[in-house]
């Protein structure tokens, strides 16, 4: 575990590249967005299952940065009507929408914890990490989760050179 001692100067786009790398490194995630999410063509079908990253402010210590992040991953919600009688698993795929996206967050903020994106200069605050799911919040019948946590990052900028 290389620790890197610049991170500071450049720990936002650093952050975004690993949350975006990983995500797209799941097979169940085809786009991975940032930003405000009004931006993003949710009407667009072919960017399903979709992961948004946003960062919802940064708090600054002398030697650690903590970004707090929400990652909203979601996907589409389809009728299935093959079901002879009504089940515990309603008429659509919702309840897998849901399992599956919530695995897909706790994957990342695993890793990112103690997992392979475990570094030494950025992790999840684990006891930070919430996780709420949400059905029908956009434009489309859609559902998920929006992950909210704290990434913790070195501050060690070079403050001789500020």
């Amino acid at each position: 575990m290389a620790v890197n001692q610049n991170i500071g100067a450049q720990s936002y786009l650093q952050i975004i590249e690993i949350l975006r790398n990983e995500l797209l490194a799941n097979k169940n995630i085809t786009t991975v967005t940032q930003g405000d999410i009004s931006d993003v063509d949710l009407v667009k079908q072919t960017i399903f299952p979709l992961a948004h990253i946003i960062v919802n402010n940064a708090n600054f210590s002398s030697t650690i940065i903590t970004y707090n992040i929400s990652v909203l991953i979601m996907d589409m919600v389809h009728n299935d009507d093959t079901a002879d009688e009504p089940s515990i698993y309603q008429s659509t795929n919702e309840m897998y929408v849901h399992n599956s996206m919530l695995n897909i967050g706790n994957h990342l903020t695993d890793k990112l914890f103690n997992g392979d994106l475990y570094d030494g200069n950025t992790f999840v605050d684990r006891a930070s990490v919430n996780a709420e799911p949400f059905v029908d919040r956009f434009e489309n019948q859609m559902a998920g989760w929006a992950f909210t946590f704290d990434l913790v990052t070195r501050n060690n900028i070079d403050r001789c050179n500020s």
